[in-house]
């Protein structure tokens, strides 16, 4: 349980550094103009939201092996295809994605209720948080059973309001200056981690006689 708090939480943070997308987005003008309070609820609510979408996915997942002990290793195959593109996206992208990230658009309405409303919406979140789900039973650390997917949502949703919290606190120090180099080496170093985890994929395929 505690476990799977932990790794939920990483993968939660990490998950959520790329500045891309609109979360991302109106966090940091939110960041750049002081609104703190507007900011962490925003991001409160984005990370409810996706958390509905994890937890949905540790739940089917589970199901489907029981249904189909196949999907196992053929869904850890191809999140280490999947985690490894990413990550080279992330390393040879990273500019593209912090020019994208900077393009705020505007939202109305409570930020809490317009940070999950834009997640909610967002169906490709139970695709990645599968395919996450997939690397991570590949390690056998942590079972999918309802408590320990409780926990594991859990902690991706704490992971995210964590990230989200501790950049619009250095907003705020830096006086709205945004350093757009330390942004980019935090996406680069992303996309090396997330090349790290799929080439460990794989190796742990090739070892378990794939």
């Amino acid at each position: 349980m505690i476990l799977a708090l932990l790794i939920g939480t990483l993968f939660g943070f990490f998950g959520a550094i790329p500045v891309a997308g609109p979360i991302s987005a109106l966090i940091v003008r939110f960041g750049l103009q002081g609104r703190e309070r507007d900011g962490r609820l925003l991001a409160l609510g984005a990370a409810v939201a996706e958390s509905l979408y994890v937890f949905l996915a540790c739940l089917g997942y589970a199901t489907l092996l029981q249904a189909f002990p196949l999907v196992d290793r053929l869904a850890r195959t191809l999140a280490s295809l999947l985690l490894t593109g990413l990550g080279l996206y992330f390393v040879l992208r990273s500019k593209r994605l912090m020019s994208t990230g900077t393009e705020t658009p505007s939202r109305n309405g409570s930020p809490f209720g317009v940070g999950f409303l834009v997640s909610i919406l967002n169906p490709t979140l139970m695709v990645t948080w599968t395919v996450v789900l997939a690397w991570v039973h590949g390690w056998r650390v942590i079972e999918l059973g309802p408590v320990e997917s409780l926990s594991f949502s859990a902690g991706a949703g704490f992971g995210i309001v964590l990230w989200f919290t501790g950049m619009l606190r250095w907003l705020a120090r830096s006086g709205g200056a945004l350093q757009e180099p330390t942004l980019i080496r935090l996406i680069r170093g992303t996309g090396w981690v997330l090349i790290a985890l799929g080439l460990h994929g794989f190796r742990f395929l090739w070892f378990a006689g794939l």
